[in-house]
Parts: C-alpha cells; structure tokens; sequence
C-alpha cells in the first residue's frame, strides 16, 4: 500500500494531488490528473458548457452540459486542512485540442491566447468543496506555456488566512467554436460553448493547519522578514523596525 502523506511539521510543501477534483468532462479523475502529472504537455482539457444548433439561422435547439460554476480542477486534502501559502500554474499549451469537422462552410478555427484567457482565473479554498472563497484573482497575463505563474501568500486575499482541506482553480470566462454538419434538412450551424479553466499544470503549496483557524505554522514560514522602518538614521538614536510575518498580514501577533 502507498505511504500516507507526512503532515508533520510546519515547514512549506507541496500537496499531495493523489485525490483530483474538478468537473473533468467524461472521467473525472483520470482527466483532472493531467494537471498535476508533472508533463507540461498534457492539460486538463477543456468543458463543453453548451451545444447550440441552428438551421437557417433559426434555432433549433439547445443542449446544456456542465455548470459552468464547476468547471474547475483542483485537489481534495482528504480531511487534512492547510493554508495556501503559494500555487504555481503553467498556462494550457497554445495549440488546439479540436479539430473541426470539415465541411465547406465551416469558418476558420480560432486559436486560443490560453495565458490572456487565464484573466480572471480564480484560485480558491473550500470547507466543504461546495462553497468556494477566492484566495487570488488573476488581473493579468502570465508568460505562455510552457513558463510557470507563480503567486504568493503576501498577495493573496485575506481568505487565504483560513485553512481549507479543498482547493481549486476556477476560470469563469469561457469561449465559443462555430462548425456546419450536414443533416437532411441542409447545412446545420453548430455553436459550442467551451470553458477556459483547462491548465497545463498547477500545484498548490503550503503548511499544515489543526483546524481551519489554526494559523501556527505560519510563525515559521520564510516569508517572515525583519526590516528597517524607516530607513536608519532617520531618528538619531532609535531602533525603528517592522516585522512583516504571515501572521501579521493574517491579523494575528506573536
């Protein structure tokens, strides 16, 4: 049997991914993992939200597939809570996993620019993989595949002070594909609403936690720093220092 994940101590480490979450289209775990396989060049895939066909111009009908709020992917903890303190991402590689059906009017496919389409992308914890908090918004475009985006505790939310034993990458923002199929009634338009929330890879890391409150490992984490404020010699005679901790930004002192 696999070893159980050491959770002791209170040094920073990557969390085991053994346990995937995520709406991952047809088999959810087998296509969440290919976001934490280590291989850059395999991806979680993206959704398909909607099928919208028309004929004419005249629609004809409109088939719903995953809540659009689900599709995500991320890890499940397995009881174990623990505070985010970094996750790294490498965007979807800027190649297309579909290919149209060929037909005389189907358009040419657009690429997708997958690092501009991860604005808005939204890492986040749960208590109860249900209900999601944002810890960190993504506001711009990080370097394309296959370069990492790397984002830190000292610049996340303030929900990131919470520990959670459930966390995930959510892209709220999603695209459209247009091809033609020929049906008995002549040419059919085939409109597909597809999600943005496919990566490459992400893993999250950080320390262990007692319970969802339970901020302690954070005292030794290595972003606490000693630095002078303000500059010396501003105030003869006077030791001026800030401490800036985790802990601080956390709201809690030692």
């Amino acid at each position: 049997a696999e070893a159980a994940f050491d959770w002791t101590g209170c040094f920073e480490r990557q969390f085991p991914s053994d346990v995937p979450i995520g709406n991952c289209t047809v088999n959810a775990t087998a296509t969440c993992a290919q976001a934490f396989d280590g291989n850059a060049s395999t991806f979680y895939p993206v959704g398909v939200l909607q099928v919208e066909r028309r004929l004419f111009g005249a629609l004809r009908s409109i088939e719903t597939g995953p809540d659009p709020s689900s599709d995500a992917v991320g890890i499940s903890l397995s009881g174990q809570s623990a505070i985010l303190t970094r996750v790294v991402l490498t965007p979807h590689p800027n190649v297309s996993e579909w290919t149209p059906p060929v037909h005389v009017y189907t358009p040419p496919l657009a690429p997708v620019n997958w690092s501009l389409a991860m604005v808005g992308g939204r890492v986040q914890g749960s208590l109860d993989g249900a209900t999601w908090s944002d810890l960190y918004t993504i506001a711009s475009p990080p370097d394309g595949h296959p370069a990492n985006a790397t984002f830190v505790l000292a610049n996340m939310t303030v929900s990131s002070c919470t520990a959670y034993p459930y966390f995930r990458y959510y892209n709220p923002n999603n695209a459209t594909r247009t091809y033609f199929e020929n049906t008995e009634f002549g040419p059919m338009e085939v409109i597909e609403t597809f999600s943005l929330a496919s990566l490459a890879e992400i893993s999250f890391h950080g320390v262990p936690a007692g319970s969802s409150s339970d901020l302690s490992c954070l005292a030794d984490h290595p972003d606490m720093v000693l630095a002078s404020a303000p500059k010396p010699g501003v105030y003869q005679g006077a030791a001026n220092v800030e401490l800036w901790t985790p802990l601080f930004k956390c709201g809690a002192f030692v």
